[in-house]
């Protein structure tokens, strides 16, 4: 697919020599003899890891290399206050200003189930994606005026798979919360389904762009997060002092961003997420589905674990099953 065959080396040629050096001859490219490989190996092998032993890795330097940012970084870190620290991993993450998006909330439908109800929600931002949402509301009796805790729940497989009856959502509205269940961008329905797993990723297309545009998926889905925030402390039965994050497998990440910029939410979950982009990403650049985790340039200032330190009490970290 990104063959350069000879007609196309010809006409390389050709527009360059015309351009730089002002000469419009045709350009023929000879016949050319193609050596076997073992012609042309600088080593026995061909491998350079594998016949010297003091050779290392392209792996083996990007691990390196992030244990010195570790050091060189920990007393920058350390000095700074929380705005200043805040600031910066705004900055990283290529978060605009602004913690109140503006949004509009449509009902598009809405689902009885045994104790309590779901509401079927598009949540649009201007200029963005649109986000789909469930809003599960148990019912109260028609005369209590109490508010009720409330709990953004942001799942990295989607929103529907702990929405099924007897699945961990309906615990928490049988236990009486008000809980939003929604896809961030390129979760669930907005997901991009033609991607088809390349290069190891079921989202390569939409990181890399978000990435070359300075604004990683992980800034995006906390300004996504920040924006459902809104919709739910705005309802009339939720109580907005008492609002929690749960953050599940790859919106693990970015749960963990959205509580420590927004002090809105009482307590943050995390479940089956990546605890370190050292540990869990440079240390294992094979792993399937990890560009969305991407943010450049991060590890110049923090790690995972320095903006679950900040939360301090409000982190709970949930082990796998």
């Amino acid at each position: 697919k990104h063959g350069f065959s000879r007609p196309r080396r010809q006409a390389a040629v050709a527009w360059m020599r015309r351009w730089l050096a002002g000469d419009d001859r045709s350009v023929v490219e000879p016949e050319l003899t193609l050596q076997k490989d073992e012609a042309i190996r600088v080593t026995e092998s061909g491998q350079v890891l594998t016949d010297f032993d003091d050779e290392v890795s392209v792996v083996d330097l990007a691990n390196d290399r992030a244990r010195q940012l570790a050091e060189t970084r920990k007393a920058a870190w350390s000095a700074a206050s929380t705005p200043q620290r805040l600031a910066t991993i705004k900055r990283v993450l290529g978060i605009r200003g602004g913690l109140n998006p503006q949004s509009t909330t449509e009902s598009v439908g809405t689902i009885g189930r045994d104790g309590y109800s779901i509401e079927k929600l598009k949540i649009t931002q201007p200029g963005s994606v649109p986000l789909p949402a469930l809003l599960f509301v148990p019912q109260a009796p028609a005369n209590s005026a109490k508010k009720l805790p409330a709990v953004l729940y942001v799942d990295g497989r989607g929103k529907d798979v702990d929405a099924q009856p007897g699945e961990p959502i309906e615990k928490l509205v049988t236990d009486g919360h008000v809980v939003l269940s929604v896809d961030l961008r390129g979760y669930g329905e907005t997901a991009d389904k033609n991607n088809n797993g390349k290069y190891r990723n079921d989202e390569f297309r939409t990181a890399m762009l978000a990435i070359h545009v300075g604004r990683p998926l992980v800034g995006q889905r906390v300004e996504d997060v920040l924006t459902a925030l809104t919709v739910l402390a705005a309802h009339h039965l939720v109580d907005p002092g008492a609002i929690r994050l749960v953050g599940i497998d790859r919106a693990g990440p970015v749960a963990l961003h959205a509580a420590a910029i927004e002090p809105r939410f009482a307590l943050v979950t995390l479940r089956d997420a990546i605890d370190s982009w050292t540990d869990d990403m440079v240390a294992r650049p094979l792993d399937a589905n990890l560009l969305g985790q991407v943010v450049p340039g991060a590890l110049l200032h923090y790690d995972l674990p320095d903006v679950g330190a900040m939360l301090g009490e409000r982190l709970r970290v949930e082990a796998s099953d």
